[in-house]
């Protein structure tokens, strides 16, 4: 099952560019069902909504972090 890293805008934003910070780590079958697992009080009236990302095991590949973020 993959892992997907949560991330949450509990950082509110700057300018027009929400700041999101890392809620959590989750093991789920998609993104949908990962993002299921944010408490209600991470979630909208919040400037944008939460994302959840995979993150291979070699997320510690700076050749893959350098791709995707």
């Amino acid at each position: 099952m993959p892992t997907f890293r949560i991330f949450t805008n509990d950082r509110g934003k700057r300018g027009r560019v929400p700041l999101y910070s890392c809620f959590a780590l989750r093991k789920a079958s998609s993104a949908e069902e990962a993002l299921k697992t944010v408490p209600e009080h991470f979630t909208p009236p919040y400037v944008a909504a939460a994302k959840a990302i995979e993150w291979p095991p070699s997320a510690a590949d700076s050749s893959w972090l350098e791709k995707h973020v």
